[in-house]
């Protein structure tokens, strides 16, 4: 590969079904989206989870890329929008919690018990869930998420590429991601069902 591509040339060989050419592009930009999301929420997890997720669309919406279009534009975009859903969600999840926090204040020390069943709950069901991916995926999601390990670390531990594993972590997030939104959405229902 040459060393000095224009944006153009990668985006073209990309555009083609390329992997030298994303690996390329991946180098180029990767660091600034990382960097770009770490600084905006402050979170090295998720900051990999939208570097990921971003490059994943990239991959999967390649043949549809027009080099004539700016590049940098585009990851800029796509990495702000990324961000923007994300702290959207953040927000909600606070503002929830903070709903809850106060009607148990309000009814008087109910707080902590409902905190210790939401908790015992919340727990039970990541680790439900956890056990219904597949297994290569799932020592993966642990190694990331429990035991704190990087996506580097995983590769180097389970001798795999980082792209797969980048892969097998973008797929358990947004297996991770649906269910907690259904049941999110169970739980506020229940939680106005039973206040109104």
């Amino acid at each position: 590969m040459k060393t000095k591509e224009t944006e153009k040339e990668l985006l073209r060989r990309l555009k083609q079904g390329d992997r030298e050419a994303f690996d390329a592009i991946y180098e180029r930009w990767g660091g600034y989206v990382y960097n770009f999301t770490c600084k905006t929420l402050f979170n090295k997890s998720l900051a990999e989870d939208i570097t990921q997720e971003l490059f994943l669309r990239l991959w999967e919406y390649r043949a549809t890329i027009d080099e004539e279009r700016n590049f940098q534009a585009w990851v800029f975009t796509v990495a702000r929008n990324l961000v923007y859903r994300e702290g959207r969600r953040m927000l909600l999840n606070s503002a929830f919690i903070d709903v809850v926090q106060q009607e148990g204040s309000r009814r008087g020390g109910e707080n902590t018990t409902d905190n210790m069943v939401n908790l015992s709950f919340t727990s039970e069901y990541i680790a439900k869930l956890v056990e219904e991916m597949p297994p290569a995926r799932k020592r993966i999601y642990i190694l990331n998420k429990q035991e704190g390990l990087s996506v580097k670390e995983i590769a180097r531990r389970l001798n795999l590429s980082e792209k797969t594993i980048e892969t097998q972590l973008y797929h358990a997030n947004i297996f991770m991601r649906s269910r907690f939104r259904n049941i999110h959405l169970f739980c506020a229902l229940l939680f106005l069902a039973a206040n109104s």
